[in-house]
């Protein structure tokens, strides 16, 4: 089973008042979010982090809860919410600190071996970056004091920045209490009690899940993002092919078989507006609005998405393979100092392409395999 997003959209444009009724509920989840991520995201909360619903109790009667305008089932999909993304941001630096340890000349195995141990129990690690005693077993039972330091100053250099929900016009809401499927639409709850705001859906699918609102307020719409579990379809191919990712061409294969010949032009028309909307933003006095820039910028992605799932597609059905082979390439960087060729390396949509090229080969039953070093692929890219 492959874990597909399917997407639902409204049948008519949405009235002001409706607009509005969902507009708030979107504030307040962000609202909600904000506050764990500014209460919980550091140090001082990791130990709770991991303690099941510690959080969760302790913010729904606190008089945090009074100031919200929110039914509870929003409030609680918030939180949860919220502790996984600063979850997730521990895990990345807890990786980031082993990658560290494993590095370090200077350290015997059993250094080594304490290190990682503590990294993998947040109990632990939250009680040796807040100063407090640690019972460890007998094994450990040593004055680790320097090494403890060193764990607190990789964990600094590790921490990004402070989490901060940017999604103004997003919100998931829960199965039964939070929506329903009636008259080929949709019925959403509100911040006002009783009362739901009715969508008409152009499809007359239903689900029974948590989704994803995202609302389009320029154009009065939304769009509904919903987790699906599909099937996957078994091969029967043997053939294994190596596919690199380019920037004039999409994919090129091992053979010279090009796949998205106009990848480029589409990539460089994302480029240059971005540009040009930098020029004019850097130009002294000059504060230009961002709705047509953002509108516009959303249309050229859309276009550029559509044509690399188009060129997927085309490849793995005329190819038929049944394993391909990437190379795991570093970073996109330039080091000559040529800022437009920074700049358009930083827009390189080679993330996006490998991963809808791993998902559609999911779907298919294909195997993806990464090597590593220089790809020996011709030079058509």
């Amino acid at each position: 089973m492959v874990r597909k997003i399917v997407r639902q959209y409204n049948a008519e444009p949405i009235s002001d008042e409706d607009m509005e009724k969902l507009l708030t509920v979107a504030q307040e989840y962000r609202k909600v979010k904000n506050h764990i991520y500014q209460r919980y995201s550091g140090i001082k909360s990791l130990a709770k982090v991991y303690q099941g619903y510690t959080i969760q109790q302790e913010l729904l009667h606190d008089d945090f809860r009074k100031t919200v305008n929110l039914p509870t089932i929003y409030v609680v999909l918030a939180i949860n919410e919220a502790l996984g993304n600063i979850k997730a941001q521990w895990t990345a630096v807890r990786q980031q600190v082993q990658r560290n340890v494993s590095q370090h000349p200077d350290f015997a195995d059993e250094a080594k071996h304490y290190l990682r141990y503590v990294l993998k129990m947040p109990q632990h690690l939250a009680a040796i970056l807040n100063r407090k005693a640690v019972e460890l077993p007998e094994i450990f039972n040593r004055d680790k004091r320097v090494l403890d330091n060193y764990l607190c100053r990789q964990v600094r250099k590790a921490m990004p920045a402070k989490l901060a929900a940017k999604e103004r016009f997003s919100f998931s809401v829960p199965p039964k209490s939070g929506y329903r499927y009636k008259n080929q639409g949709i019925y959403i709850s509100t911040a006002i009690p009783r009362k739901r705001v009715f969508i008409p859906l152009t499809d007359k699918n239903i689900y029974d899940r948590e989704i994803k609102i995202l609302l389009k307020p320029q154009v009065a719409g939304v769009e509904i993002k919903i987790p699906v579990e599909v099937k996957t379809k078994p091969t029967t191919s043997t053939k294994t092919i190596g596919v690199t990712i380019g920037w004039h061409s999409m994919l090129v294969t091992d053979q010279g078989h090009e796949y998205g010949r106009d990848f480029g032009k589409y990539q460089q028309k994302l480029v240059v507006l971005t540009r040009h909307q930098r020029h004019i933003t850097n130009q002294p006095g000059n504060t230009p609005g961002q709705k047509k820039y953002l509108m516009r910028r959303h249309r050229l992605e859309e276009q550029l998405h559509s044509y690399i799932n188009h060129a997927i597609n085309l490849m793995l059905d005329t190819e038929e393979p049944g394993i391909i082979c990437i190379p795991k390439m570093p970073a996109a960087q330039s080091r000559d100092g040529n800022k437009y060729r920074n700049h358009s390396l930083n827009l390189w949509q080679r993330g996006y392409i490998r991963r809808r090229l791993k998902l559609k080969c999911e779907l298919r039953g294909i195997e993806v395999q990464e090597i590593y070093g220089k790809p020996t692929f011709p030079d058509k890219c």
